[in-house]
């Protein structure tokens, strides 16, 4: 929950601040009690509810507003005026933050990169990557002289690795690119859930391409992976964006705790892709011919286990089901059993070194799809 006020003068040289109706009723506070004030390093100021040694006494002005006098400290550190316009935010471990740079939030959100001839492309793309994720609203990158085309090349590169940015303005010496998705919490769930469809397509056509021996079907699939990413990096730029950023919240429903959760379910999800892009990296570059019916027949199973734990876990984490999520976990040892009886009849000598690789990265595979359900019941308890 987030409210904005206005600053008061009151007496000589005080300032107060009017507390929202719905802290007060939840933490129950009442004229005269005493709240400590702490003056954190990031310029914020952190009202406590709790009794404490240090503390405001809480007071009632007009029909039943409270108010509470501001620190003098924080005031000048701040260098705030009567009526400045501040945010109060409540906070999920029922402290609240007063934020007094809301008049800077949207420059903050505006990351500028300065480039010339002896700029790295690889630097530039990290760069780019990182004030994505970060959640910049828009990215300036500007040279001094006319703009490099090996950076040039970078940036439209970059563009075509992420959602939601694109270039709205070009000159001889700057680029200008500018966020075109609004932060939504639904995109969090789509994200994710487009994730889940992409690895399942991932694994099955690896699963075609292995019986069928097709290897183009497995460059698609190392091409999928891409896609994962994007919203991979989607979801981090959502999470960052709402937690740097005090307006969103405003509008936003979505607690911290769940923009880490979904984060990390995100995270795993993307991981697996890597995993399953990787088991065609090693059938494509290694020209992998399966003719044992059995190795087909395993790699399969395990295939098939671990999208129907990746499918639950996804499925415990939506109903928030901690029983669904347990099963998930102790079904590592019916991977188990498939995983040791793989190639005990090592019939195809020649690829043995690349098939072990392959089981090992569906063994990965299953234990990213085991984390999320971990996360689940973390959450949970």
């Amino acid at each position: 929950m987030i409210d904005f006020r206005r600053i008061r003068k009151t007496g000589g040289s005080t300032y107060i601040v009017t507390l929202p109706k719905k802290w007060v009723n939840f933490h129950k506070i009442k004229p005269n009690q005493n709240l400590e004030c702490i003056i954190q390093k990031d310029g914020n100021l952190l009202i406590n509810p709790f009794q404490t040694p240090e503390f405001r006494r809480v007071q009632k002005t007009g029909g039943s507003s409270l108010i509470i006098s501001l620190p003098k400290e924080w005031i000048k550190a701040n260098n705030l005026k009567e009526k400045q316009e501040i945010a109060l935010i409540s906070q999920e471990n029922g402290m609240m933050v007063l934020n007094s740079h809301v008049q800077l939030e949207k420059e903050n959100l505006i990351k500028k990169i300065q480039v010339d001839n002896k700029t790295k492309p690889n630097f530039l793309l990290r760069m780019l990557i990182g004030s994505y994720v970060m959640g910049f609203a828009a990215i300036n990158i500007s040279s001094e002289k006319e703009f490099p085309s090996q950076c040039r090349d970078v940036i439209i590169n970059f563009t075509r690795m992420i959602i939601g940015m694109e270039i709205i303005e070009e000159t001889l010496n700057t680029i200008n690119l500018q966020e075109t998705i609004d932060i939504n919490d639904k995109l969090f769930e789509k994200g994710i859930k487009r994730m889940e469809i992409l690895v399942k397509s991932m694994q099955k056509d690896i699963i075609n391409a292995i019986e069928s021996n097709n290897r183009d079907l497995i460059v698609k699939v190392i091409l999928r992976d891409d896609e994962i990413n994007k919203l991979h990096r989607l979801v981090r730029r959502q999470m960052n964006r709402i937690i740097r950023n005090v307006k969103i919240p405003y509008y936003s429903n979505i607690s911290i705790s769940t923009l880490k959760q979904n984060f990390l379910i995100s995270q795993n999800i993307e991981r697996i892709g890597d995993q399953t892009a990787n088991i065609a990296r090693i059938f494509k570059n290694h020209y992998i011919s399966f003719k044992d019916p059995k190795i087909i027949s395993s790699i399969k199973k395990m295939s098939e286990l671990t999208l129907s734990v990746l499918d639950q876990s996804v499925l415990s984490w939506k109903s928030e089901n901690m029983r669904l999520a347990n099963a998930c976990i102790e079904r590592i040892e019916e991977f188990n059993e498939i995983y040791d009886s793989f190639l005990i009849d090592r019939s195809q000598k020649k690829d043995i070194y690349f098939l072990y690789l392959i089981r090992e990265e569906f063994k990965k595979s299953i234990l990213l799809a085991q984390n999320i359900a971990e996360i689940v019941i973390d959450l949970m308890v």
